[in-house]
C-alpha cells in the first residue's frame, strides 16, 4: 500500500495527479485504508474493487496523455441514499433493503465520476434520512470526529464525519432540512445545499421530494468550490465579493442559542464587519408555516408503498413521521404548499435589502451521543431555507473546542456569489 495519506485537499491531490507525483492508485488506497480504520461509524460500505479498478483506468488514461478531469483521482464517499449500480441502497434500514439494488449510479454519482472522481465508499445516514442524531437502529452511533463521544448530527452525519476526519476530502449528502448543513456545523467542516433543483436528484432515494437537495461537504471552499462547479447543472458565474456586502443578521437565529457559539458567530460578524462589510438587522420570516406537513406527508408518499411503519427495523420515530404523514389530508397539504409560496415573497421582498442572510447554522453545540433526539432544535435554523429553496453554507468559525458553524444564505441562483461571499468571511476570520 502506498504512503500517500488520505487527509489531503481535493485540490491538492488533483494537483498531484495531474502533476506525476501520485498515482490513482496510491491516492485510492491511501483513502481506503483511512476508511478501513475508520472508527466513527461513517461508513457502512467499503467499495474497494469498484474503486481501484477505476483508478487503474485513471492511471491508463493519463499514461496515453488522455485530457483530465477537474476531480480527476480525487477519493469522494456518498450518503447511502444515493445508488450505485450493483449495491443495495439501505438508507439506514438494517438487513434487506427495501429499495432493488440499482443498476445505475445516481445522476450526481455519475456526473462526478465523470469528471474523474473516485467513489470509495457509502456514509452512514439517519433512516429514511428522517432526523438528526445519527444513530440508526441496526448499526454503529455517528461519531463526531472533534469528539467521538458526541453526536455527528445528520441525516448526512456520515459524510460529515467522514470529511471532518480526513478520510475523504469531500462527500454528497442530501438536505432537505439542514441534513447537510447541520452535521457540517458540529463537525467543522464546509456544508453546501444549493438552490433547490440546481444538482440532480435522479437516483437518490427521497424523504421530501418537492425540498429534497443534493448537498455537498468539504472541508474547505477552495474544494467546495471546485465540487460545485461539477455538479451544479448551470452554476451562476462567480461574481467576486465585494469589499462591503450587505449583511443581514437574522435576530430570529440568535434567540435561545448557546452563549459560546452566539459569541463565536458574533465575533466572525464583527471581523468581517471591520473589513468592510456592512452588518444590518434582519426580520426574515422565520416560522416553520406548514413545513412540518409536507415533510411528514411526503415521507409518507415516498415509502408507505415500500416499507411497513409497524417493522421492527424503523426507528420509533421514524414510524412516528410515516404514520403522522399518512394522516395529512390533501386540503392541508395543499393549504401548507400556499402557505410555502407567500413566505417564498415574503422573504424575497426582505433579502431585497441585502447581499446575504447570517446567523448560527444550530443552536446548540454537538450533544453527548446518549442524549435526547435533538432534531427539532438542531434543525431550527436550516429548515427555513429548504422551504425558500435558498443556496445555503455552513461555514466553521471556531477553531478550536467543539465545532461551531456560521449560515450564509442568498437569493436563488446566487450560488456562486454565495460560496465567494463565504470566501470572504473566512479570508477575514483567519486571518
Amino acid at each position: 500500500m502506498s504512503d500517500a495519506t488520505a487527509s489531503d485537499d481535493a485540490v491538492a491531490l488533483r494537483e498531484a495527479f495531474n502533476s506525476g507525483t501520485r498515482s490513482a492508485l496510491e491516492i485510492t488506497e491511501a483513502a481506503l485504508e483511512a476508511a478501513e480504520r475508520d472508527k466513527l461509524g461513517s461508513f457502512w460500505h467499503l467499495l474497494a474493487e469498484r474503486a481501484l479498478r477505476r483508478a487503474a483506468e485513471l492511471d491508463m488514461q493519463r499514461a496515453q496523455g488522455s485530457e483530465a478531469g477537474p476531480l480527476a483521482a480525487v477519493p469522494f464517499a456518498a450518503k447511502d441514499c444515493f445508488d450505485v449500480a450493483g449495491v443495495a441502497t439501505s438508507c439506514g434500514i438494517s438487513g434487506e433493503s427495501p429499495l432493488p439494488t440499482p443498476t445505475a449510479d445516481a445522476g450526481a454519482v455519475a456526473l462526478l465520476e465523470q469528471a474523474g472522481a473516485i467513489l470509495v465508499a457509502k456514509a452512514s445516514m439517519d433512516q429514511l434520512a428522517w432526523g438528526m442524531k445519527g444513530d440508526p437502529l441496526g448499526f454503529p452511533p455517528i461519531r463526531n470526529p472533534a469528539d467521538p463521544t458526541r453526536m455527528a448530527g445528520g441525516s448526512s452525519g456520515g459524510s460529515a464525519a467522514a470529511v471532518g476526519s480526513g478520510v475523504v476530502p469531500f462527500a454528497l449528502g442530501t438536505d432537505a432540512g439542514g441534513s447537510v448543513r447541520q452535521p457540517a456545523g458540529w463537525c467543522g467542516v464546509v456544508g453546501f445545499k444549493p438552490t433547490l433543483g440546481a444538482i440532480t436528484t435522479t437516483g437518490c432515494a427521497p424523504m421530501a421530494p418537492s425540498l429534497d437537495t443534493v448537498g455537498i461537504l468539504t472541508r474547505n471552499l477552495a474544494d467546495q468550490q471546485l465540487v460545485s462547479c461539477v455538479l451544479c447543472s448551470a452554476p451562476s458565474t462567480e461574481s467576486p465579493a465585494s469589499g462591503n456586502p450587505r449583511v443581514g443578521i437574522v435576530e430570529a437565529a440568535f434567540s435561545d442559542t448557546d452563549p459560546v457559539i452566539a459569541e463565536a458567530c458574533d465575533e466572525a460578524l464583527r471581523s468581517w464587519e471591520a473589513a468592510g462589510a456592512t452588518l444590518l438587522e434582519l426580520e426574515l420570516p422565520w416560522a416553520r408555516r406548514g413545513l412540518g406537513k409536507i415533510y411528514a406527508a411526503e415521507l409518507a408518499a415516498s415509502w408507505s408503498d415500500r416499507v411497513d411503519p409497524d417493522d421492527e427495523r424503523l426507528l420509533p420515530s421514524v414510524r412516528a413521521g410515516l404514520q403522522h404523514g399518512a394522516g395529512v389530508d390533501a386540503v392541508a397539504y395543499l393549504w401548507a404548499m400556499r402557505t410555502l409560496d407567500e413566505l417564498r415573497r415574503e422573504a424575497a421582498t426582505v433579502m431585497s435589502n441585502v447581499d446575504v442572510v447570517v446567523g448560527p447554522t444550530s443552536p446548540i453545540v454537538a450533544p453527548p451521543l446518549a442524549d435526547p433526539d435533538p432534531t427539532e432544535i438542531a434543525g431550527r435554523n436550516t429548515r427555513v431555507f429548504n422551504g425558500l429553496g435558498w443556496p445555503a453554507l455552513s461555514l466553521p468559525v471556531k477553531p478550536t473546542g467543539l465545532p461551531i458553524g456560521l449560515q450564509l444564505a442568498a437569493r436563488p441562483g446566487e450560488d456562486g456569489r454565495l460560496l465567494a461571499l463565504a470566501r470572504a468571511l473566512a479570508d477575514v476570520t483567519e486571518r
